[in-house]
């Protein structure tokens, strides 16, 4: 069974969608909120890291923890809207359609290679029914990468992201200093 260390916020949708797929599929083998450290990964022998909406980041050390690498879903489709609240700016810009995608982690902030995304349109859904409609999608998105596990025994290798159309929107004036903080490299 996949060892999995999932990563992510408590009252986040994405993490609450992930914590719900995996239970039972995998091995669990840390399930926290919170900022984790490196001793509590190396114990864990994971074999994959997942972050869903995690505030901290995980940098080389601990992605180096798991034997077949760490992967972020993010709600957004990469590379628009990396970072804070992508759907909040996604709405704001008037976006038709947003959705989930999956990556591999790696230094820069929701830059790795795209594993797989999936996408649903706006309409004229609000933030908090279109957070749930693109949190619907991560079981398809987990399904798809257990999957690949399970037949080759790796992580897909993905796509890279195509530098010239990433956007990377500020954080609300508010949030800055508290998400420059909780992102800087250690």
């Amino acid at each position: 069974m996949t060892r999995v260390t999932l990563l992510g916020a408590d009252g986040a949708p994405i993490t609450r969608e992930a914590r719900s797929f995996l239970s039972g599929k995998v091995d669990l083998v840390v399930d926290s909120d919170e900022r984790v450290s490196l001793a509590t990964l190396q114990a864990a022998r994971p074999d994959v890291i997942l972050s869903a909406a995690h505030h901290y980041v995980i940098g080389p050390k601990m992605r180096a923890t798991a034997r077949l690498g760490a992967v972020g879903l993010h709600p957004s489709l990469l590379p628009a809207y990396r970072g804070s609240y992508p759907l909040w700016w996604a709405l704001r810009a008037g976006e038709r359609e947003v959705g989930l995608s999956l990556y591999h982690l790696v230094d820069a902030m929701d830059a790795g290679a795209v594993i797989g995304q999936y996408r649903v349109p706006v309409g004229r859904l609000r933030f908090a029914a279109l957070y749930e409609r693109v949190a619907a999608l991560v079981p398809i998105a987990l399904g798809d990468l257990l999957q690949a596990i399970e037949q080759t025994g790796a992580i897909p290798e993905g796509t890279p992201q195509d530098g010239e159309y990433r956007t990377y929107p500020t954080p609300p004036r508010m949030m800055r200093a508290m998400m420059k903080a909780r992102w800087a490299l250690r």
